[in-house]
């Protein structure tokens, strides 16, 4: 980290110096001037450090809570930031992402559909999609839509699943809100979501596993999903049963093909 130069002016300075003073500014550490100075220096790291990848808005809310609680170690809230970006947002900060995202918010789809087809149909039929609430939830990892206290308890727990775990909060939200949801129209649910609700944060936690312990695997493989992990090695494997993705089960007849993106979207009934 101590070798990346982060001090030669960049095009995406402009974009990160103009997002930093909006990224939990609530936050006494976080709103410091010195925050805001380690903040543009882990950003500047990771872009530099990642040159197939591009600035998005969005990359200084997931590197917020690294930040906050490794606040004198720039190094490892780098680190944390550079090892958790390539599990659950793999391609995510690529140029062109809209095949990417598009991908995950389909699977998304299928998984409301599959847990609950009542709220699905609904949300479907008043035209509310996952484009239109859910971009800034998953590219965020939902950092940027829950305070601070409650990404690091929710990220203890999304920390421990596999790629797709994301999804199962997302529908665990909706579940939660689904009163709410099924009584709403378009506009209600639109104005809902312009400023994240109110959410019991265990009880999303506790639902989201449930709802990831009940979804096949097969019904989260995504084709952009993080690649076949290698081994640590034969003695000490490194997957579990919520941190295997689709991509390290062994390969059978029945395995799961990359499909368009159109016929994706085409399976939801």
């Amino acid at each position: 980290y101590n070798a990346v130069d982060k001090e030669t002016p960049t095009t995406t300075d402009r974009q990160i110096e103009v997002d930093i003073p909006r990224c939990h500014q609530y936050h006494e550490l976080l709103s410091s001037p010195t925050a805001h100075a380690k903040f543009k220096r882990i950003l500047k790291a990771w872009v530099i450090n990642n040159p197939h990848y591009v600035y998005w808005q969005g990359l200084d809310s997931l590197c917020a809570p690294f930040l906050a609680l490794s606040f004198n170690n720039e190094a490892l809230a780098f680190a944390s930031l550079s090892a958790f970006i390539p599990k659950y947002l793999h391609k995510f900060f690529l140029r062109d992402n809209s095949p990417v995202i598009q991908e995950y918010l389909a699977v998304f789809s299928h998984l409301i559909t599959f847990h609950d087809p009542e709220l699905s149909n609904h949300l479907d039929g008043i035209g509310f999609i996952p484009d239109l609430y859910a971009i800034p939830w998953f590219l965020t990892m939902y950092a940027h839509v829950f305070p601070l206290h409650k990404i690091v308890h929710l990220w203890d727990t999304l920390l421990l699943g596999n790629s797709s775990f994301p999804l199962c909060i997302g529908v665990s939200i909706l579940q939660q809100l689904r009163d709410r949801l099924l009584s709403f129209g378009f506009n209600e649910c639109i104005l809902l979501f312009s400023d994240m609700p109110e959410i019991d944060i265990e009880r999303c936690v506790q639902d989201s596993i449930r709802i990831f312990c009940s979804t096949p695997k097969s019904a989260t493989y995504r084709q952009h999903a993080r690649p076949l992990k290698p081994k640590v090695s034969e003695e000490r494997p490194n997957l579990s049963y919520y941190s295997i993705d689709y991509h390290d089960l062994p390969q059978t007849d029945l395995s799961m093909e990359p499909i368009t993106l159109e016929e994706l979207k085409g399976e939801k009934c």
